[in-house]
């Protein structure tokens, strides 16, 4: 899908910010709308605490600056339900379509 969005090769991209900018600049928002590039840096590089039983802190920088996000646990969950609901209607589409 992504190599008929564009013309470059972003198959070989790694860089998930650079690919959700040009996935929204294509009028692919639907497909961006709920990821975070600052909550899954915060992942991906241990950056991510328990503050309290329903709240996460997720350090991460931007720019070269420290930065942190506060979010509910409830509103993580909803958030990662609702990009596993696109997935899941994406690899749909793509089961049709072969």
């Amino acid at each position: 899908m992504l190599n008929t969005i564009d013309d470059k090769d972003l198959l070989s991209q790694n860089n998930l910010g650079p690919l959700v900018n040009l996935l929204n600049s294509k009028g692919c928002t639907i497909l961006t709308k709920e990821i975070d590039v600052d909550i899954r840096n915060a992942i991906n590089h241990g950056g991510t605490y328990l503050k309290e039983k329903d709240k996460i802190i997720f350090n991460f920088t931007n720019r070269g600056k420290p930065k942190s996000k506060e979010v509910s646990v409830s509103q993580f969950k909803r958030q990662i339900y609702k990009i596993i609901d696109l997935v899941n209607g994406l690899l749909g589409l793509v089961k049709k379509s072969v």
